[in-house]
């Protein structure tokens, strides 16, 4: 689980929700919620409006069509559902029911075993992510040494009641890194070779032109593994570890990923 910057998301349908709080749904919401929860006769229930394609297409835009909770691909058709990180079930006022927010882009499997456990882990908290780090062992995501005890609370409950550390997202976490952290160190290399016979030989000599064609096939390799849309934080966080400590790396995550057209096409 990595950091999702909720806060400086432009596309955030902030003015459409305001309407929906102040309107008669959330009224009804209100009342569905404080009767469900009070076990009195519960009125019929309202719409869901959270599921408009205006609320859902921000919302898998912020999380890359990413589950919030264990990274895998998940879309509209696709098994995606917007979860509410405060329970529905437990807001007897409906104050979060349509809140920005309280939204998190989740897999079928994540949002059906968290229910309406909590508190989770949350992916848009700095704080809480800045204690949660992805062990390339084994493909697992652990707290560091001197987590704050409710973080660790969170980290193990979301463990529990997720698919955060399970279902063999671990292994998949492990393979994808050892084959992004190939992919990288392969474009370091033959853009070092590039750059030198071009500067030897210059950029239309034909041993530049070999190198340069690598380049580009080993950047499709990782393309390839962007627009496949599973665990796109981890290669997000993967690339810029590896540019911090190779200033000369090429590409950026946001270059790769519009490159592969994965938010269009997929």
């Amino acid at each position: 689980m990595h950091f999702i910057d909720r806060e400086n998301f432009e596309e955030a349908p902030i003015s459409i929700l305001e309407k929906l709080k102040n309107s008669e749904l959330n009224k009804k919401w209100a009342e569905y919620n404080s009767a469900r929860i009070n076990k009195t006769k519960k009125p019929k229930k309202p719409e869901s409006a959270w599921n408009r394609d205006v609320i859902r297409n921000p919302l898998k835009m912020l999380f890359l069509k990413n589950c919030g909770y264990c990274g895998i691909h998940t879309d509209i058709g696709h098994d995606a559902q917007v979860d509410h990180f405060f329970p529905t079930s437990k807001d007897e006022t409906a104050k979060y029911v349509f809140e920005w927010t309280n939204y998190v882009w989740s897999c079928s499997s994540c949002n059906r075993q968290k229910s309406n456990n909590e508190p989770f882990l949350n992916p848009c908290s700095s704080e809480e992510m800045e204690y949660i780090y992805f062990d390339y062992t084994d493909g697992y995501y652990r707290c560091k040494n001197g987590t704050p005890p409710d973080i660790i609370s969170k980290y193990n409950l979301t463990n529990q009641k997720s698919k955060f550390n399970s279902l063999k997202r671990p292994e998949s976490r492990e393979l994808l890194y050892k084959g992004v952290q190939s992919d990288l160190k392969k474009i370091d290399r033959y853009y070092r070779l590039y750059k030198l016979e071009s500067k030897i030989h210059g950029n239309k000599s034909v041993e530049a032109k070999k190198k340069e064609k690598i380049l580009k096939s080993k950047k499709q390799d990782v393309i390839k593994r962007i627009y496949a849309g599973h665990f796109l934080f981890l290669i997000n966080f993967l690339i810029k570890k590896h540019t911090k400590n190779n200033k000369t790396f090429p590409y950026t995550f946001q270059e790769l990923l519009d490159e592969s057209k994965y938010l269009k096409n997929n």
